[in-house]
């Protein structure tokens, strides 16, 4: 058991070694230009061909997604509750009124659209539910 253990461990290190090599300079430098203070950088290649980095920056966890170019294409950010746009809690709670919002994230695209996901548990279910500004559901 700890064998597959230690081979699951090397190949996920090997994966995320190899993830971190294969992002463009474009990429790496537009990034770090506009987060100069981000730590614990983890960069994934999604499967369009876009390039997202997970970080904390100032104490907050966020996920940026570029495009090959270094193009920044949405910011998520994430937020405690009282963050959330008062029109979006009133549509959690009107929608699902069982549901503890636990955390969330604010979500902005290169375009200027905001939208806010929410993490939400009902019962010993936990879910996902994005919405926008208005608070209506997206998802």
């Amino acid at each position: 058991m700890k064998q597959v253990i230690l081979v699951a461990s090397m190949f996920a290190v090997c994966v995320t070694a190899q993830a971190q090599k294969g992002i463009p300079v474009a990429v790496k430098s537009a990034f770090e230009k506009a987060y100069p203070k981000a730590t614990a950088v983890k960069w994934d290649k999604e499967i369009n061909g876009d390039f997202e980095a997970n970080c904390t920056n100032n104490k907050v966890a966020m996920s940026l997604t570029y495009n090959a170019k270094g193009g920044l294409l949405e910011t998520e950010t994430e937020i405690m509750l009282a963050e959330f746009p008062s029109k979006v809690t009133d549509a959690i709670h009107a929608k699902y009124p069982t549901a503890k919002i636990t955390g969330g994230d604010k979500i902005v695209t290169n375009k200027g659209v905001t939208k806010y996901e929410a993490d939400l548990t009902i019962g010993q279910k936990k879910i996902e539910k994005l919405f926008d500004a208005e608070g209506n559901l997206v998802n």
